[in-house]
């Protein structure tokens, strides 16, 4: 951001034939490219640090979560008949809200049709 507004300060001053100040904005620029070049340089330096840690460390982060499997495969059973059950209960409540809707829908259908029937007999009176 910096540097586009310094390109747009440089272009005004080349338009107003200020050669000193398009010198000193040519010279921010070089000097905001440097800091980001440096910055760049910093967090790559950085990346292959973590790069270099986790790769070290995967083995070990891979053994974690087989042990975690094995123990989560030992109660398998138990996992599998918490599930059954929740799935029952999860029909139970999905029939039961089903049921509520038709319900709804049923008394609003009757609404509307008790409405019709009041605006048929007003039109025969």
């Amino acid at each position: 951001a910096q540097i586009y507004e310094l390109n747009a300060e440089k272009s005004i001053a080349k338009k107003e034939d200020d050669s000193d100040e398009v010198k000193r904005i040519s010279e921010q620029i070089k000097s905001v490219n440097a800091q980001l070049k440096q910055v760049k340089k910093e967090s790559k330096a950085v990346m292959d640090e973590f790069a270099k840690f986790n790769r070290a460390a995967k083995p070990f982060n891979d053994a974690k979560k087989l042990l975690i499997q094995e123990e989560n495969y030992s109660h398998f059973e138990d996992i599998a008949a918490l599930y059954d059950r929740a799935k029952i209960e999860a029909e139970e409540e999905d029939r039961i809200k089903e049921e509520k809707a038709a319900a709804k829908r049923a008394e609003e259908e009757a609404e509307l049709e008790r409405r019709k029937a009041l605006k048929a007999q007003k039109k025969k009176k």
